[in-house]
């Protein structure tokens, strides 16, 4: 019920922009299909034209099948093809003499005519004499609507080539658009592009997926948590499958805009520790619903040190005050005031518009991963590993928390391994030791290996992916007779900001970070 009234934001935003549409006479043409395959392969072709006086049909179809159109009394025209051999064939109407395209199509909502309004011809969102990357169209399997789904990815100039990983920004549309909505309108390829000629951003990938979803009964209201689920268990893993790309939070980022500023609020607040970056442009919860509020105000009260711990920028961007979203987004940060979640807002012109989310684009992509180097990215891998091996070689660590009323508090641990080049333990949610990190995340560890010791201080990230904790059972599975990946017990915990320091009678004293 909850995401169903959050998602109510989108809807009111789009009438909001689009009142026209929603307050108007029904017609033939909202529920009509341009195109029906009958059984005997013959083809009914059909097109809403109640002023038109004449309609043909026109296009890669056989010329010595010719179709008769008639209209109907409610103004459908309608024209019959013999049967057809199986295969693809292009086609347009043709309506009193002018060619049209099918207005009704899957694919019409991607054929507008772009108008580019550059007086100067040097913007930041135009055509220059610089190295392009390339867009892909992929197609990926859903398993969370058990059908292919379509979803464009670029790729900076040379990625081809280059050997390096690179880290991702997942980029979603608005609603009533597509995957195609990005490269298109929003000029993405074109932005990005520029901005590696100048220098002014850290190459990486960035996946512009599908956000709106047909839904079995034809309301998009639950698209939103529908969507959320796919990016977690299709977009993400297909991508980083498929790519070379880094798979941890660092280097993983999402940013959308309306209902795609809705559908990335979804995804990250439920999945905080999946990524580092989020952008939420011209987006906030529910508007006006006082239960949803009171909702949202107890979830980041309850989750803000999560979210502060795990978002390096949280940032909300609006079109100024002409933007539809402009006081619902005010509303919702007023939540995250209260409960004291950091976050950074700023306003660029164009209201509710492609005009600023093309602005929002060109600021966001020169300020993410700006915070790392390849160099680094490794250095930190290794010096990870360093840690962990000299726990396995130690068998036995013990890690140090403090409880509530101040006392330290020191207890044995064995887990130790590296997954996706951080240092994880493990252990259980009804433990004191979890609860203690709940409240103080900052601890230390120690261990002796006979000949020297080591100690590392920082702070113990929770990570809430079942994945995860199913490859921390896998590495040991001596603990699969106590806890469970999925289960509500299991827990793991991953190493952020640590510094350790090797010692030794001789005395030894190496430091070192990860």
């Amino acid at each position: 019920m909850r995401k169903i009234l959050i998602l109510l934001a989108a809807i009111l935003s789009f009438t909001a922009a689009h009142a026209q549409g929603w307050f108007r006479q029904p017609t033939p043409n909202d529920t009509l299909r341009s195109t029906v395959v009958m059984p005997d392969n013959s083809v009914v072709f059909q097109i809403y034209a109640p002023k038109a006086e004449s309609v043909a049909v026109a296009g890669d179809l056989p010329w010595d099948k010719p179709v008769r159109f008639y209209r109907e009394e409610n103004g459908v025209w309608k024209g019959r093809l013999a049967s057809m051999t199986e295969g693809i064939y292009r086609y347009r109407f043709v309506v009193d003499g002018v060619s049209v395209y099918d207005p009704k199509a899957p694919s019409a909502s991607e054929t507008s005519a772009l108008l580019t309004v550059a007086p100067k011809g040097d913007e930041f969102f135009v055509m220059k004499n610089v190295p392009h990357g390339a867009v892909a169209e992929r197609y990926y399997w859903s398993e969370t609507l058990g059908r292919m789904r379509r979803l464009h990815v670029w790729t900076p100039a040379g990625y081809e080539k280059s050997l390096d990983r690179l880290p991702v920004l997942y980029l979603v549309h608005g609603g009533g658009d597509t995957d195609m909505s990005w490269p298109g309108v929003g000029a993405a390829g074109l932005i990005l592009d520029n901005l590696m000629a100048e220098g002014k951003m850290k190459p990486m990938v960035v996946v512009m997926p599908n956000g709106s979803i047909e839904m079995p009964d034809g309301n998009f209201i639950g698209e939103v948590p529908v969507f959320a689920k796919d990016m977690v268990t299709s977009i993400i893993p297909f991508i980083e499958e498929n790519y070379r790309v880094y798979t941890d939070q660092a280097h993983r980022a999402m940013a959308g805009l309306s209902m795609g500023g809705m559908e990335t609020l979804e995804v990250t607040l439920n999945h905080p520790e999946l990524f580092s970056y989020v952008w939420v442009l011209s987006a906030s919860f529910a508007p006006g619903d006082k239960a949803v509020y009171e909702y949202e105000r107890e979830r980041l009260k309850r989750e803000a040190d999560r979210y502060n711990r795990n978002f390096k920028e949280l940032v909300f961007t609006q079109g100024g005050p002409s933007d539809i979203a402009y006081n619902n987004c005010k509303e919702t940060l007023a939540l995250f005031d209260a409960a004291g979640i950091r976050y950074e807002y700023m306003d660029v012109s164009g209201g509710h518009s492609w005009e600023a989310w093309r602005q929002n684009l060109h600021d966001l992509a020169q300020r993410i991963f700006n915070d790392y180097s390849e160099t680094d990215v490794m250095k930190n891998v290794e010096n990870a590993t360093k840690a962990q091996q000299f726990l396995k070689n130690a068998k036995t660590y013990y890690l140090a928390t403090v409880d509530a009323d101040g006392q330290p508090r020191v207890r044995p641990f064995g887990t130790a391994e590296i997954i996706e080049g951080r240092l994880y333990i493990q252990t259980g949610k009804v433990k004191n030791v979890y609860k203690q990190l709940e409240a103080h995340p900052q601890a230390e560890i120690c261990a002796f290996d006979g000949n020297e010791w080591i100690r590392i201080a920082g702070e113990l990230v929770p990570d809430e992916r079942v994945e995860v904790k199913a490859e921390m059972l896998d590495k040991n599975p001596s603990l699969k007779g106590m806890y469970k990946a999925d289960d509500d017990n299991t827990i793991v915990l991953y190493f952020r900001n640590a510094t350790a320091t090797v010692s030794s009678f001789a005395g030894k004293n190496e430091v070192f970070t990860f």
